[in-house]
């Protein structure tokens, strides 16, 4: 030990899975992670699930052209609809790996916080991990949200932050 202290006895780290377009094959690649040890797993859900459907997102040309836009002027949102098919891809893959480890996603695509937002409450019931703007804000201010967790205190976390934290 050079300084500071011990921080932690153990670090759970969560296992990525590459994007999978039929939700029984995510599915399927995330339970194998599951018995290889992993308790805790991280999937791509996003804007790409919703433009797979007519009228899922608005603006959806701009999709491809908004990487090098800041996500609030992209115009781009997801109707209910597109969220509904969101929804459905995520149930489809938590039917299949059950609710016993947490389930995190990643960027949900370039769009503004609100759209985040909604397609996060929407999830809720799938990902159970509530985020607040401010959060989002944080997270983003602290460079993603392994660097956010490890700076923040256990007494500003939720509890299903602190169990991913461990």
């Amino acid at each position: 030990m050079l300084a500071g202290g011990k921080y932690r006895e153990n670090i759970k780290v969560y296992a990525d899975t590459p994007l999978k377009k039929d939700p029984e094959e995510m599915g399927n690649s995330l339970k194998e992670r599951m018995k290889n040890g992993f308790e805790f797993l991280k999937m791509d859900i996003g804007l790409w699930i919703a433009a797979e459907y007519k009228n899922g997102v608005i603006n959806k040309k701009f999709i491809e052209e908004s990487n090098d836009v800041m996500h609030p002027f992209t115009g781009i949102q997801v109707t209910d609809y597109g969220i509904s098919k969101m929804e459905e891809y995520v149930k489809t893959v938590r039917d299949i790996i059950g609710y016993e480890i947490p389930l995190a996603s990643d960027h949900f695509g370039h769009m503004g916080v609100e759209n985040a937002i909604r397609i996060g409450k929407a999830l809720d019931k799938f990902i159970s991990m509530k985020v607040s703007v401010r959060a989002l804000k944080s997270v983003e201010k602290n460079g993603g949200l392994d660097d956010y967790l490890s700076k923040t205190s256990n007494r500003v976390l939720a509890p299903q932050a602190i169990v991913i934290k461990k």
